[in-house]
């Protein structure tokens, strides 16, 4: 590429991506001169209506900017907020004079045509596909990724499983234009179970007492291997429990400072 970058230049790292300001030539711009935008046009968005996304910038044919201008970085960091762009580069394409003629160029975040899940069980499948509700041609964005592998983590750490973990897998899909086949890889880890219950600071109510508030979260037997299953769910119902005990025995401002 022959482009000449003009000396103010945005760089953002959140998706990997980027956002600049350039020229196609030298245009001699003079930093402190205001130029008049006499025309706006988009390049690369293909699925997107150009007028909304000169909307979103806030930038309008007559206005007058300089280089560099917070105006054009505001705009950048607007489009950067739809989440739909990898990369965003403003180019001074023309000038005439004061006149400058600007092209929003913009490359889109690929769209997920369909995804898979690995690693568990069919009827696990079914539940975390319903948790999720992905369907075909949504963006596929850091937010995405980051929300879709929390949601399965909660699914599993409702069931006990609190160390699984979730790798999440892009791969371009041939069949479309932009479009990725994600992967979640599942690995659960072993469920975590319960050896044994123990109460501290607990001066004026007993463990038996307490213990006896917790109807879910019990210790069964003095085998490690007849131990029960923890369930994070029934374990935060139970905290609940503790403290509502308390609050029937009088001690209105009981709390739990710490669980581990």
């Amino acid at each position: 590429m022959k482009n000449i970058f003009w000396a103010f230049v945005l760089a953002f790292f959140s998706f990997e991506s980027s956002a600049q300001i350039s020229t196609t030539g030298d245009f001699n711009l003079i930093p402190g001169i205001d130029y008049e935008i006499a025309g706006i046009t988009v390049s690369g968005g293909k699925d997107l209506d150009p007028n909304v996304v000169i909307m979103l910038t806030n930038l309008r044919v007559g206005d007058n900017i300089q280089f560099p201008d917070p105006k054009i970085s505001d705009a950048i960091r607007t489009l950067w907020r739809q989440q739909l762009f990898e990369d965003i580069t403003f180019k001074v394409v023309s000038k005439s004079g004061k006149k400058v003629y600007l092209d929003i160029q913009l490359k889109e975040l690929p769209k997920m045509s369909k995804y898979y899940i690995t690693g568990v069980k069919k009827v696990w499948k079914d539940d975390i596909r319903e948790d999720l509700e992905l369907r075909a041609g949504k963006v596929v964005n850091d937010n995405l990724v980051v929300m879709s592998s929390n949601r399965i983590k909660k699914y599993f750490k409702e069931k006990g499983y609190l160390n699984a973990t979730v790798e999440v897998i892009q791969k371009t899909d041939t069949a479309f234009n932009n479009a990725v086949i994600l992967g979640f890889k599942i690995a659960t880890g072993e469920r975590v179970k319960i050896g044994q219950i123990a109460f501290s600071g607990n001066a004026a109510v007993s463990d038996k007492v307490l213990s006896r508030a917790m109807k879910n979260t019990k210790v069964k037997g003095k085998s490690i291997l007849k131990v029960s299953k923890l369930k994070n769910k029934e374990y935060k119902d139970d905290l609940k429990a503790i403290v509502a005990k308390y609050n029937s025995l009088g001690y209105r401002d009981a709390r739990i400072i710490q669980d581990t």
